[in-house]
């Protein structure tokens, strides 16, 4: 399925370096939380964002930069 998401294994590899816990999370783990919010356990937790992403967004990753963007990068550095 996460071959299907990120088209290759080479792609899933480079997001999983760059991830804090150094792999991808597994959808029984987001499937878990869904099922923590939907329970009574959970009856005290409102108004609040629940981010499921192994702490991915907590620090700064290092973005490679995209073809494209490079090829926005070289337009905008041209003198027209």
């Amino acid at each position: 399925m996460l071959l299907d998401v990120f088209g290759s294994q080479e792609a899933l590899d480079a997001m999983s370096a760059v991830h804090p816990i150094g792999r991808i999370g597994r959808p029984e783990e987001i499937a878990d939380a869904v099922a923590w919010l939907f329970s009574d356990r959970s009856s005290y937790y409102t108004g609040q964002s629940l981010t499921l992403d192994g702490g991915l967004t907590a620090q700064r990753p290092y973005v490679m930069q995209s073809a494209s963007d490079k090829l926005v990068q070289n337009v905008l550095d041209e003198k027209w």
